[in-house]
Parts: structure tokens; sequence; C-alpha cells
């Protein structure tokens, strides 16, 4: 089914939107979950393995946000090479709409107001998910200290590895759309039917409204070097 380009980026202004606002959401409710289910294991299973409990409830929330964000800075490279950019990495920002293209100017690491995946709450939690083993009655064996302490220091593990991740994300996926749009070699396109064939026949539908080739009655569509634009050139 075809897709007008201005639908197109629409929808994916409005994912990137909806996705926002959910993940704040889902932190909240997940990290509310634990707290309470932390909270029936110290009074009601005061044995050190039913942390295992709350730390699972805990990898869940991360696993339900992680994704979420990951998603979103995707679909915002996306936008900006072959939206904003429209072909030209260096192009001035007042000649179209240019949020991506200015948050990466600003920090290519997202997050600058606090953390996007919300790391360190995750981590500070994980430390106080260790309270029905440190508070167990008898006390925790040895045996038991070192078979818990390995779920939670891996949990741990994942957290920092995928803040690494995340900083680096925003500046990979740009260089590997970019690859993608210009058909530069190296850039895991090979073959006949290379990403530059490939993108100018799905520009060309784009900039081909259903039922029609080359009018433009709206006057919000247009093609120059068969990359689609969702407004004129100034």
């Amino acid at each position: 089914m075809e897709r007008p380009a201005a639908t197109e980026y629409r929808v994916l202004r409005e994912t990137i939107a909806a996705r926002g606002g959910l993940r704040p959401i889902l932190a909240v409710v997940g990290l509310g979950l634990w707290s309470l289910t932390l909270t029936l294991v110290l009074v009601w299973l005061p044995y050190p393995v039913a942390t295992v409990i709350p730390l699972i409830l805990l990898l869940s929330t991360f696993e339900i946000i992680r994704p979420l964000h990951f998603g979103v800075e995707r679909i915002g490279r996306y936008l900006q090479v072959f939206y904003e950019e429209d072909g030209q990495s260096d192009r001035p920002l007042a000649e179209t709409p240019s949020w991506e293209r200015s948050v990466m100017r600003l920090s290519a690491v997202p997050g600058t107001g606090g953390h996007p995946l919300f790391i360190p709450v995750f981590i500070l939690a994980t430390i106080a998910n260790t309270l029905p083993v440190l508070l167990a009655q008898p006390p925790a064996t040895l045996v038991e200290l070192a078979a818990l302490g390995v779920p939670h220091l891996a949990f741990i593990g994942w957290l920092l590895n995928t803040d690494r991740a995340m900083r680096s994300q925003r500046q990979s996926v740009l260089t590997q759309f970019r690859a993608l749009r210009d058909g530069t070699p190296g850039s895991g396109v090979r073959g006949p039917g290379s990403a530059s064939k490939a993108l100018a026949s799905i520009r060309d539908v784009r900039t081909q409204g259903p039922g029609s080739r080359t009018s433009d009655p709206g006057g919000q569509r247009s093609a120059r070097g068969g990359r689609c634009r969702l407004w004129p050139k100034p």
C-alpha cells in the first residue's frame, strides 16, 4: 500500500511523541510495583531466595522501557537523514523543520536533562533489592550471598552496558542511515539493486500520490534529484 511522504513523516513524529510520553509512565508504574513487591517479600517472605521475585520485576520493567527509547532514537535519525537533510547533511536549519538536526547539534547524547532510561534509578533499586538477603533471619550463608549476588551484579552490568550503547547510538545510526541513503560501499548493501537504486524507487513512489504520476495538487511534495520533499525550497 502506498503512503504519501507527508503521511509517513507525521506518523513517525507522532510515534516519537507517543513512545516518549509512555516511557516515564511505564517506569513509574514498574518501579511502584517493584517497591510494593519488595515490601511484601520483606514482610511475608523474609528468605534470601525470595529476593529473586522483585529482581525479575525490576528487570522486566527496564526491558520494556529500553526498546522504546532505542526505537525512538532510530526513528529520529531516519527523519533527520531522509526528510530534514534531504540529501544535504549541512543544509541550513531554517530551510526545513529541523528538530532532529538541532538536537544533534546541541548534544550527540540524549537526555541532557535526565537519563532517558532512568539507569541511575534502576541501579539504586537493584542495590535496595538485596535487602531481603542482608536482613534475612537467620542470616544468609556465604553460598546464598554469592548465588544471589550474581544476578544482581549481572543486572547492574547490563544497565551499564546499555548506557554505553545509548551514548553512542545517535551518531552510529546517523552514519548508517547516511551510508544507506548514499549507497556508500561497506554500508552492508551489496550487489544489484543497491541502496541508492532501492531508495530512489521508494522516493519515486512517495512523490507520486495514489492515482497520480507527476502532479502535485497540494503543493506540499516535490522531487529534486529523486529525493522526497515535504516542503518547497525557499
